[in-house]
C-alpha cells in the first residue's frame, strides 16, 4: 500500500474526527502496515486514554482491532525507529488495548453511505473477506457472504488456537460487520450447495476469499497416519479431541507449528517438541511465540533434515532426520542445505506428527458483467497488477 494515509488523506471517509495535522511524512510503522492502519494516530489516542477515539480510528482502517491485536504477525514493528533506543513500540498490543478497553457504548460506529444499488457476493468469510464486506457494506453496496463452514471467521475462528484468539472475540468483530446489514448464508459451498453461474448472473460483483485451506503434505516415505496442523487445529476449534497421545512431534518451524504445540500441551500432551530446518536465528514463527512455547516446556529441535516417519501398528514411532550442517539461501533466493549424515531418532509412545505449510489468502474480485478479474489479493504467482481479462 503506498504511503499515502498520514498527511496527504484531509476528508475521512466514515468518520467525523479530523485528520492529524501534524505528522511530516509516513512514519516507519504505518508504510509497512498491510491494513494502512495509521498508527500514530492511535498511539496518541491510547497515550491520552482515549480509547473509543482510537477503537474509531483504527475502523476506519481495518474492522478487526481485536485479532490484529492478538495474531497479527505485527510487521509494523519492525521497522521501528524506537527499537535502536530499547525495543520497538508493540503496536499490537496497543490494538489490543483499544479494542478491549473502549466502551463500546460511546464508540461511535461507522456511517453507512446511501445505498447504491449494486449487490456483491462474497465467497468466504475469512478475515479477507469480511473486510470486503465490511468497506463495500459502508460503501453502501448490498452485500452477501457466502461460507461452507458452520459460522463466519474463516481461518480465524478455525485455524488459530483458542488460547491465542478467544473466540468470544471472533464473535463480537463478526457482529460488528453483520449489523451494517451484510447478509450471510453459512453451510453453502459455492459449486455444490449454489452454482458459481448463479452468482454471476445475480450479483452485480463476485470476491473469491476462499482462503487456503488444502495444505501440502510432507513429502517423506510413511507420511500417511501423520496428521497435518491446520486439520489438528481446526478439529480441536470444532470442539473434536484428536487422539494425539502424552507425545508429540511437530514438524516445521513457523508460528503455525507453534500453535499446533501450545494447543497439543493444552490437550493434556506431556511432551512436546518441535523439529525444524532453521538454525535458532532464521525459524520463521515470531520470537514471542518461541520463548512462550520454551517456557512452557516445548523442546525445540533446530537445523533437522527430515528422512522418513517411522509407524509401528499404524502409530507414529519416530522420525528420522538428519542434521543439516549449514542453511542459507543463495542469490536468487533458492534454499541451499548442507547435511551431516547421522540420524536422529526419536520415539514417542502413540505420538502422531503433524507437518505444516504457511497459509495464504487467496482474494479475487470478479465483475461478471464485463468479464474483468480484479486480483485483490496474491491469487495467482503472478507479479502483474491491475485487472486481467
Amino acid at each position: 500500500m503506498p504511503p499515502r494515509f498520514s498527511i496527504e488523506h484531509k476528508r475521512p471517509i466514515s468518520f467525523d474526527a479530523e485528520p492529524p495535522e501534524d505528522q511530516p511524512k509516513t512514519s516507519p510503522c504505518e508504510a509497512n502496515c498491510p491494513a494502512g492502519h495509521a498508527i500514530q494516530r492511535t498511539i496518541y489516542l491510547i497515550q491520552n486514554e482515549r480509547f473509543e477515539e482510537a477503537l474509531e480510528n483504527i475502523w476506519a482502517k481495518h474492522p478487526f482491532p481485536g485479532l490484529c491485536g492478538r495474531a497479527c504477525f505485527h510487521p509494523c514493528e519492525m521497522p521501528c525507529n524506537r527499537q535502536f533506543y530499547d525495543e520497538a513500540v508493540s503496536v499490537r498490543a496497543l490494538e489490543r488495548a483499544a479494542f478491549d478497553l473502549a466502551d463500546m457504548e460511546k464508540v461511535k460506529r461507522p456511517r453507512v453511505r446511501e445505498e447504491t444499488g449494486k449487490r456483491v457476493a462474497i465467497i468466504g468469510s475469512g478475515p479477507g473477506g469480511l473486510t470486503c464486506a465490511y468497506f463495500s457494506a459502508l460503501f453502501g453496496h448490498d452485500v452477501t457472504v457466502f461460507e461452507a463452514l458452520p459460522a463466519l471467521g474463516g481461518m480465524a475462528r478455525y485455524g488459530i488456537p483458542d488460547h491465542r484468539l478467544p473466540k468470544d472475540v471472533v464473535d463480537r468483530e463478526v457482529a460488528e460487520i453483520v449489523n451494517l446489514g451484510v447478509k450471510a448464508r453459512t453451510g453453502t459451498r459455492v459449486g455444490e450447495d449454489i452454482p458459481f453461474k448463479e452468482l454471476t448472473d445475480r450479483f452485480d460483483a463476485c470476491v473469491i476469499a476462499a482462503g487456503a485451506w488444502k495444505e501440502k503434505r510432507l513429502d517423506i516415505p510413511g507420511n500417511e497416519p501423520a496428521m497435518t496442523a491446520l486439520a489438528f487445529l481446526s478439529q480441536v476449534n470444532r470442539g473434536e479431541r484428536p487422539g494425539i497421545g502424552e507425545k508429540v512431534l511437530i514438524l516445521g518451524g513457523g508460528g503455525v507449528a507453534f500453535d499446533a504445540a501450545g494447543t497439543a500441551l493444552r490437550l493434556g500432551a506431556k511432551e512436546v517438541h518441535v523439529a525444524c530446518v532453521e538454525p535458532r536465528d532464521q525459524m520463521q514463527a515470531p520470537e514471542e511465540d518461541i520463548r512462550q512455547a520454551e517456557g512452557e516446556g516445548v523442546i525445540i529441535h533446530n537445523s533437522r533434515n527430515f528422512l522418513r516417519i517411522i509407524s509401528e501398528k499404524d502409530k507414529v514411532s519416530g522420525v528420522e532426520c538428519e542434521k543439516i550442517h549449514s542453511f542459507s539461501f543463495d542469490e536468487k533466493g533458492m534454499l541451499d542445505l548442507l547435511m551431516r549424515r547421522g540420524c536422529l531418532r526419536w520415539r514417542p509412545s502413540r505420538a502422531r506428527g503433524m507437518s505444516w505449510r504457511r497459509t495464504r489468502l487467496y482474494l479475487r474480485l470478479v465483475w461478471p458483467r464485463t468479464s474483468v478479474f480484479w486480483r485483490v489479493g496474491p491469487v495467482s504467482r503472478s507479479q502483474r497488477k491491475g485487472p486481467c481479462r
